[in-house]
């Protein structure tokens, strides 16, 4: 009982007395943080994406440039390696890195629905991006209004001292 009348916690430490004002500020605040967080996050996971698709696009047209050729032509490492790294499906039932025109076109078509997925997955996370924005951006408003209301009470309280 004499911790409450004393406004202790159980450690001794007094509690300081916040105001709603200050509470309410805190809470949006920290709330905007965390959606900045959230925002930074998935813009960099964005940009990841869309760096993996750039190299999707260059090894596409490797494959691509290959296809055209009339004989049977060796896939470069740093394409396995690539190929690999990437789980992409590539025919190679001899289980040599010559490749001949069908085959090409079957890595063309496998790495083609790789960047299918990517790029509709990438649409789907701009769109989780924005919605975070928007929250992100109803957040600062919910401060600035708080702020402008506070303000103008403190105003109108300091306007009738004066009277």
């Amino acid at each position: 009982m004499a911790n409450s009348v004393n406004n202790t916690n159980t450690l001794g430490h007094v509690q300081p007395k916040l105001s709603l004002e200050t509470v309410m500020m805190k809470a949006l605040s920290g709330r905007s943080e965390i959606l900045d967080d959230q925002i930074r996050e998935q813009a960099k996971m964005i940009s990841e994406k869309n760096e993996l698709l750039k190299e999707f696009n260059g090894y596409l047209q490797e494959a691509r440039t290959e296809q055209a050729k009339k004989d049977t032509t060796d896939m470069s490492p740093e394409f396995i390696a690539f190929i690999e790294r990437n789980d992409v499906k590539v025919p190679n039932d001899d289980g040599d890195n010559r490749y001949s025109k069908d085959e090409w076109t079957a890595v063309i078509e496998n790495m083609q629905t790789e960047i299918d997925s990517l790029t509709s997955t990438s649409q789907t996370d701009l769109i989780d991006l924005q919605a975070l924005m928007n929250k992100y951006d109803e957040v600062i408003k919910q401060q600035t209004n708080f702020l402008s209301t506070s303000h103008g009470e403190k105003d109108s309280i300091i306007g009738n001292t004066r009277i």
